[in-house]
């Protein structure tokens, strides 16, 4: 078996749970033949540089996978038969050792910590 990263883009007039169910049902076909998701990441919704199929944003996930190259390559033509896929970017890396949080999830969570950082009470007589 090999090891793989997968990005998929779905498209933006799902709800975030149904693109959620969508794309781990795809998945779902790695972990049934015998493959492994070693990581999964949601971007959540993203605005494209440019239009892609009349769609100007989009969900994201990423996923590093173990499996054999058939299973991908079916996985593959399903996306490109369904309507809900919008992209995907499959690539074949040697090894996940050094696995790190991604840049994008880096920066949502230290916004997000901005955000919730302590509010300072101050006391008026």
């Amino acid at each position: 078996m090999s090891f793989y990263r997968l990005i998929v883009l779905l498209r933006q007039d799902l709800s975030s749970s149904e693109a959620e169910k969508i794309a781990d049902k795809m998945m779902n076909l790695v972990t049934e033949n015998g493959g492994k998701i070693h990581y999964k990441e949601n971007w959540g919704m993203r605005g494209l540089s440019y239009e892609i199929k009349k769609c100007r944003k989009a969900y994201y996930f990423l996923y590093d996978l173990e499996a054999k190259p058939e299973i991908l390559l079916e996985i593959e033509r399903l996306m490109k038969v369904s309507t809900d896929f919008i992209r995907f970017l499959n690539i074949k890396v040697l090894n996940f050792a050094n696995r790190k949080q991604s840049v994008i999830l880096k920066e949502r969570q230290e916004s997000q910590q901005v955000v919730q950082a302590p509010k300072k009470v101050v006391a008026t007589n």
